[in-house]
């Protein structure tokens, strides 16, 4: 910080240290360095709200580049104040979107020749006169064409009207000249799609041909050629000296910013901009894009900052130097003036009179103080600003109305209904009082606030004036959704239309403002559409209401607090269900009563359905979801997104958390079969309810459910890979091998498809290729525990006994809670080994687990019953063991392979378990009668 105070304007200014370097660096490197291939200038954006110092700031821009060196007599200035201009120019005094682009240019020429620069400017001159000259020639053109027979519909047409139609551009490819005709219509013309279109494009052919070259394209495109003779003007100025120009007030002109910035763009690198107004033009608004989109370099960017405290307290030392401030009096000052220079400056003044700390911002904590602020500044206003009644009111009704003129007007408007001329109103309004904003219908942004919160103070809110203001709000935007709820019946329409849903958040404030009791009836139902039609819109709905927090009852802060807590961005199932309930209550009040009533009833139902699924209440989320239904049907986006809710919930039910495997869940294909009746046609839904149908073993619906998800997307690798699998256990082999190579083929990272290949190759006896498959799978994903599982058992087939303990065991460690085949092996094993003791643990292990895989359909039916015969038998339960085996038999299916030679290692050991030639037996027979032809 200097210790030599600066002032701007003989005023203290303070900090914004940092702002001033970044613009010292580029007048230096404007003035020292060669800008090579650069082609952007400098430019500083200067935005916020007002009184946060944006002009203070410009000007202080101008002191550095004029009196600082090295920077003093090293560049030419130009500043522009575009209110200022306002005032002196005609042109500038229309609506902002009537701002011409050719008066904001001759504005910024008659400032050229105020600074007497106007010989640089030769090439702006000559444009201005050629364009007048093409624009003669133009309208001479079409005056002498529409004379004629096949133009005599344009008899009597304004000539630069017919010009503006020959600019917008000619009709799109395959345009049948709607457009046009509406165009032509405009101006009293009336003509066929088509007759429009060959009339422009005559007109256009005789404009071209009468026209040469550099005068059509100037008629054509006039703004940007008068751009780049103005920025050429600039070019030859900023030849000896460099430049600063400083725009100031640029929202007034912003309108027309599309073509000030190829002035910019144009004029060179010479020239340093400093841009100072209310909007962040950083940023995208619209069709308005931002200058970064033009400006990737040499741009800065200045939300303008709050000042800081230490600047605080140096201004008060300064300005006060008699009232030196403490720590704790300037964190008080701090608070209550938000930092806001503006309101720095009141409060100082104000300490300067002698008042105490409690009488300029009361009470040392969080809420009193800016009250108090609030207070004091309102005070001001009312001695310099609010002294006759009628400029109270219309000053009052320009803070309330926050720009919406329609309801300005309504606020304003005589009581004896006599013609009202609002714009003159507000003009005779502006020149006696700063704070208006003619042409935006409003109060500069600071004034407005301390408005606004000077009003919500019970005396004044509940006062007559101002009851009366906000009633004729409250009926205006009533009027105003009567007619737009007229062209938008249905809900989820109105949810959709911007115009609707602000005028929805408007009156939910006025009602506030008149009595909380009739806003939150008019309220509740809003809130609950919006969670379901709008989320952004719900929560825009809740900070329409925080904004009169302190103005509502103990049931009415506890209302919002609840439903804030159920709508945040992580919120628990307590707060959801708590906010839920909430609305349950206003149902029961009657407050979702009414037109769409059976529709509110049905989303607070789908809500609460959504709840519980995330609870893991299925039933009551089905039931909730099955009464749902009818209504959805006639709903678009409540029919999405039941959908979505079935789907999620299928999910949640028929696959494993991590996703990796699908689950046998009746009431997951139920949920996606429902997602699907509601619309939902994708290629996941339908690999979702085909890969849940196949653990359930409906092999056949199972196959053509994942065929359609192959339809519907031919490059997603996982149906492929749960078609090989119901292949697979069909016993069509081949094309199981096709199904897991195509999902390969797709997914080089897809580890499920090899374990799927393998599971074939050792199906068919090819154990080397389906080991291989298996590594392959275990070198892709080594998290997967049923690999490992499968390459233990083709080990253990080809009597590797060694390796195939070491996967079994592997498997067990990765997952135990369903290791039920790998308990088996290990067992068989070890009963191969002679340790008798070992194996009876892991049988003991085998049948603890067996339940659970089942339940999963870990195997197919049958594998899994003979698994339990085998674990049975070799614990001494030889009848127990045959009954199974019985009910395996039974299960057989085409896919299935009869494991002999577990049987084998078991008939091999040192001591085979008693029946075990019985049970080879039984499954041979079962095999013969399998493999016989049917009669």
């Amino acid at each position: 910080m200097s210790e030599q105070p600066i002032t701007v304007d003989n005023k203290l200014f303070l900090g914004r240290n940092e702002l001033q370097d970044d613009f010292r660096q580029a007048l230096r490197d404007v003035l020292f360095n060669d800008a090579g291939e650069e082609t952007n200038p400098y430019i500083f954006l200067l935005y916020g709200n007002g009184g946060m110092g944006k002009t203070t700031l410009a000007k202080r821009y101008q002191d550095i580049a004029s009196y600082e060196q090295p920077f003093e007599g090293n560049f030419q200035i130009l500043r522009l104040d575009w209110e200022r201009e306002r005032e002196k120019n005609n042109a500038l005094q229309v609506g902002k979107e009537n701002i011409r682009i050719e008066d904001v240019f001759d504005v910024l020429y008659n400032a050229i020749i105020r600074q007497g620069w106007e010989r640089h400017f030769k090439d702006y001159r000559k444009a201005l006169n050629d364009r007048q000259l093409a624009e003669q020639k133009a309208a001479k053109i079409i005056d002498q064409a529409s004379q004629e027979d096949q133009f005599a519909t344009l008899r009597g047409a304004n000539a630069a009207a017919i010009a503006r139609i020959i600019r917008s551009g000619a009709p799109m490819i395959g345009s049948t000249g709607e457009a046009l005709a509406a165009e032509f219509l405009n101006l009293g013309i009336k003509a066929i799609a088509e007759q429009a279109a060959i009339l422009r494009a005559s007109i256009e052919t005789r404009l071209k041909a009468s026209l040469d070259i550099d005068q059509y394209q100037l008629f054509l495109n006039p703004h940007e050629q008068l751009a780049y003779a103005l920025a050429q003007g600039f070019k030859n100025l900023t030849r000896q000296m460099p430049l600063l120009v400083i725009l100031d007030t640029y929202e007034i002109v912003d309108a027309v910013d599309v073509w000030l910035r190829v002035l910019l763009k144009a004029a060179g690198t010479q020239v340093v901009w400093v841009i100072a107004g209310r909007k962040d033009l950083t940023r995208n608004y619209g069709n308005f894009h931002s200058y970064h989109a033009d400006f990737p370099s040499r741009l800065y960017g200045y939300n303008m900052p709050q000042l800081a405290k230490e600047y605080i307290q140096t201004y008060f030392n300064i300005c006060v130097p008699n009232r030196p401030l403490s720590e704790q009096e300037v964190e008080v000052i701090s608070t209550a003036t938000h930092g806001i220079p503006l309101a720095v400056k009141v409060a100082a003044e104000i300490w300067e009179s002698g008042a105490l700390l409690e009488e300029l911002a009361g009470d040392i904590n969080d809420s009193t103080p800016r009250r108090e602020i609030v207070q004091t500044m309102m005070e001001r206003y009312r001695l310099h600003v609010l002294k006759e009644q009628e400029d109270k009111r219309a000053l009052y009704a320009l803070a309330l109305a926050r720009g919406d003129v329609e309801i300005l007007r309504a606020m304003l408007r005589p009581a004896d209904e006599k013609p009202f001329d609002l714009e003159n109103y507000l003009i005779r309004l502006s020149n006696k009082y700063a704070p208006v904003l003619l042409h935006e219908y409003k109060l500069h942004d600071e004034p407005e606030s301390f408005f606004i919160e000077s009003l919500q103070e019970k005396i004044h809110r509940t006062s007559d004036e101002i009851c009366a203001l906000n009633r004729a709000a409250v009926e205006t935007l009533q009027s105003r959704l009567q007619k737009w709820e007229g062209s938008l019946p249905g809900l989820e329409d109105r949810y959709e239309d911007e115009d609707w849903l602000q005028d929805v958040l408007n009156l939910a404030h006025y009602l506030f403002w008149l009595d909380q009791n009739r806003a939150w009836q008019w309220v509740a139902p809003r809130f609950l559409e919006g969670q379901v039609y709008n989320r952004t819109f719900a929560r825009s709905l809740l900070e329409t209401i925080s904004a009169f927090k302190s103005m509502l009852s103990a049931a009415g802060k506890k209302r919002l607090r609840i439903w804030q807590a159920g709508m945040g961005y992580f919120v628990d199932a307590e707060e959801e269900q708590a906010m839920l309930n909430s609305l349950e209550n206003t149902a029961r009040l009657g407050w979702l009563q009414g037109a769409h009533q059976a529709e509110r009833k049905a989303l607070l139902t789908f809500l609460q359905g959504k709840l519980a699924a995330k609870q893991g209440e299925v039933k009551k989320a089905m039931q909730a979801f099955e009464g749902v239904f009818p209504v959805a049907q006639s709903d678009d986006t409540l029919k999405t997104q039941l959908a979505d809710a079935y789907e999620n919930l299928g999910h949640k039910l028929g696959w494993k958390s991590d996703g990796s495997d699908s689950l046998p869940s009746e009431n997951a294909e139920i949920c996606f079969k429902q997602a699907i009746k509601l619309g939902k046609n994708t290629s996941s839904i339908f690999h979702s309810l085909g890969a849940v149908q196949y653990k359930l073993g409906k092999l056949e619906v199972s196959k053509e459910h994942l065929k359609k998800a192959i339809q519907l997307d031919q490059n997603y690798a996982h149906p492929w890979n749960g078609l090989g699998n119901v292949y697979d256990d069909l016993g069509q082999h081949e094309q199981a091998i096709e199904a897991y190579q195509k999902a390969i083929h797709l997914d080089q990272n897809y580890a499920t498809p090899w374990n799927g290949l393998g599971n074939v190759y050792r199906k068919l006896g090819q154990h080397e290729q389906a080991i291989d498959a298996y590594q392959k799978a275990i070198q892709l994903d080594q998290s997967n525990p049923y690999v490992y599982s499968n390459l233990a058992g083709t080990y253990l087939k080809q009597k590797d006994f060694v390796k195939a303990k070491e996967y079994f065991q592997k498997r067990i460690d990765r997952s135990p809670k369903d290791a039920m085949y790998a308990y088996l092996a290990q067992g068989i094993i070890a009963t191969k080994n002679g340790q008798q003791v070992e194996a009876a643990a892991w049988f003991e292990k085998c049948l603890e687990t067996w339940e659970y895989a089942w339940t999963i359909k870990l195997q197919t039916p049958y594998e899994l019953l003979t698994n339990k015969a085998i674990a049975q038998l070799c614990l001494g339960d030889k009848q127990q063991a045959l009954h199974t085996l019985a009910e395996a038999v039974d299960a057989l299916v085409p896919g299935d392979v009869i494991p002999y030679y577990l049987y084998e290692i078991l008939q091999s050991a040192p001591n085979p378990p008693e029946g075990i030639e019985e049970m080879i037996a039984i499954l041979k027979e079962a095999e013969e009668k399998r493999t016989q032809p049917k009669s």
